[in-house]
Protein backbone atom coordinates (compact mmCIF):
# COMPACT_ATOMS: atom_id res chain seq x y z
CA UNK A 1 0.00 0.00 0.00
CA UNK A 2 2.87 2.37 0.81
CA UNK A 3 4.41 1.65 -2.57
CA UNK A 4 1.18 2.50 -4.39
CA UNK A 5 0.79 5.77 -2.49
CA UNK A 6 4.41 6.74 -3.14
CA UNK A 7 4.04 5.79 -6.82
CA UNK A 8 0.94 7.97 -7.16
CA UNK A 9 2.67 10.91 -5.46
CA UNK A 10 5.69 10.50 -7.72
CA UNK A 11 3.53 10.45 -10.86
CA UNK A 12 1.67 13.58 -9.71
CA UNK A 13 4.98 15.34 -9.00
CA UNK A 14 6.22 14.25 -12.41
CA UNK A 15 3.19 15.77 -14.11
CA UNK A 16 3.48 19.00 -12.13
CA UNK A 17 7.30 19.11 -12.53
CA UNK A 18 7.62 19.45 -8.79
CA UNK A 19 11.02 19.95 -7.12
CA UNK A 20 10.16 17.03 -4.80
CA UNK A 21 10.39 14.59 -7.70
CA UNK A 22 13.95 13.46 -6.94
CA UNK A 23 13.17 12.62 -3.33
CA UNK A 24 9.95 10.86 -4.33
CA UNK A 25 11.81 8.78 -6.94
CA UNK A 26 14.31 7.72 -4.28
CA UNK A 27 11.47 6.78 -1.92
CA UNK A 28 9.75 4.75 -4.64
CA UNK A 29 13.04 3.01 -5.50
CA UNK A 30 13.56 2.09 -1.84
CA UNK A 31 10.01 0.77 -1.54
CA UNK A 32 10.40 -1.13 -4.83
CA UNK A 33 13.40 -2.96 -3.35
CA UNK A 34 11.27 -3.94 -0.37
CA UNK A 35 8.47 -5.15 -2.66
CA UNK A 36 10.94 -7.21 -4.70
CA UNK A 37 12.47 -8.72 -1.56
CA UNK A 38 8.98 -9.88 -0.58
CA UNK A 39 8.51 -11.63 -3.92
CA UNK A 40 6.70 -8.90 -5.84
CA UNK A 41 7.86 -7.00 -8.88
CA UNK A 42 8.25 -3.38 -9.86
CA UNK A 43 5.94 -1.81 -12.44
CA UNK A 44 7.17 -1.96 -16.02
CA UNK A 45 7.54 1.84 -16.03
CA UNK A 46 10.31 1.57 -13.43
CA UNK A 47 12.32 -1.16 -15.16
CA UNK A 48 14.99 -0.49 -17.72
CA UNK A 49 15.29 -2.68 -20.79
CA UNK A 50 18.28 -4.51 -19.30
CA UNK A 51 16.47 -5.19 -16.01
CA UNK A 52 13.46 -6.52 -17.89
CA UNK A 53 15.68 -8.81 -19.99
CA UNK A 54 17.42 -10.11 -16.85
CA UNK A 55 14.05 -10.81 -15.23
CA UNK A 56 12.82 -12.68 -18.33
CA UNK A 57 16.04 -14.71 -18.41
CA UNK A 58 15.70 -15.60 -14.71
CA UNK A 59 12.10 -16.71 -15.22
CA UNK A 60 13.09 -18.83 -18.22
CA UNK A 61 15.77 -20.53 -16.14
CA UNK A 62 13.25 -21.22 -13.36
CA UNK A 63 10.80 -22.71 -15.85
CA UNK A 64 13.05 -25.35 -17.38
CA UNK A 65 11.45 -28.78 -17.55
CA UNK A 66 14.13 -30.43 -15.42
CA UNK A 67 13.72 -27.90 -12.61
CA UNK A 68 9.94 -28.12 -12.72
CA UNK A 69 10.02 -31.91 -12.49
CA UNK A 70 12.36 -31.79 -9.47
CA UNK A 71 10.26 -29.19 -7.61
CA UNK A 72 7.85 -30.10 -4.85
CA UNK A 73 4.24 -28.96 -5.12
CA UNK A 74 4.91 -26.18 -2.60
CA UNK A 75 7.83 -24.88 -4.68
CA UNK A 76 5.70 -24.96 -7.83
CA UNK A 77 2.96 -23.03 -6.06
CA UNK A 78 5.45 -20.38 -4.90
CA UNK A 79 6.80 -20.09 -8.45
CA UNK A 80 3.26 -19.75 -9.80
CA UNK A 81 2.50 -16.98 -7.32
CA UNK A 82 5.67 -15.19 -8.39
CA UNK A 83 4.54 -15.21 -12.01
CA UNK A 84 1.46 -13.19 -11.14
CA UNK A 85 -2.16 -13.73 -10.21
CA UNK A 86 -3.26 -14.91 -13.64
CA UNK A 87 -0.98 -17.94 -13.68
CA UNK A 88 -2.23 -19.64 -10.46
CA UNK A 89 -5.80 -18.99 -11.53
CA UNK A 90 -5.15 -20.58 -14.93
CA UNK A 91 -3.40 -23.48 -13.22
CA UNK A 92 -6.33 -24.10 -10.87
CA UNK A 93 -8.81 -23.88 -13.73
CA UNK A 94 -6.79 -26.30 -15.84
CA UNK A 95 -6.59 -28.87 -13.04
CA UNK A 96 -10.28 -28.46 -12.23
CA UNK A 97 -11.44 -28.84 -15.82
CA UNK A 98 -9.06 -31.73 -16.42
CA UNK A 99 -10.52 -33.73 -13.55
CA UNK A 100 -14.10 -32.60 -14.15
CA UNK A 101 -13.92 -33.76 -17.75
CA UNK A 102 -12.02 -37.00 -17.08
CA UNK A 103 -13.91 -38.33 -14.03
CA UNK A 104 -16.83 -39.61 -16.17
CA UNK A 105 -14.40 -41.49 -18.44
CA UNK A 106 -12.51 -42.91 -15.47
CA UNK A 107 -15.76 -43.96 -13.82
CA UNK A 108 -16.98 -45.60 -17.05
CA UNK A 109 -13.68 -47.43 -17.51
CA UNK A 110 -13.82 -48.64 -13.90
CA UNK A 111 -17.43 -49.74 -14.32
CA UNK A 112 -16.84 -51.66 -17.53
CA UNK A 113 -13.65 -53.40 -16.37
CA UNK A 114 -14.05 -53.98 -12.63
CA UNK A 115 -17.76 -53.99 -11.85
CA UNK A 116 -19.04 -55.93 -14.85
CA UNK A 117 -15.95 -58.12 -15.07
Amino acid sequence: AKFNVAWTKMKEAEEQKSPELASLKKEVDDLAKVVESLGGSRPADMMTEDEAQKRVQAIREDLSLEKLMKMSNEERWILAQGLGPAFPIALILAYTFYWALNVPFIAYAYYTTVVTG
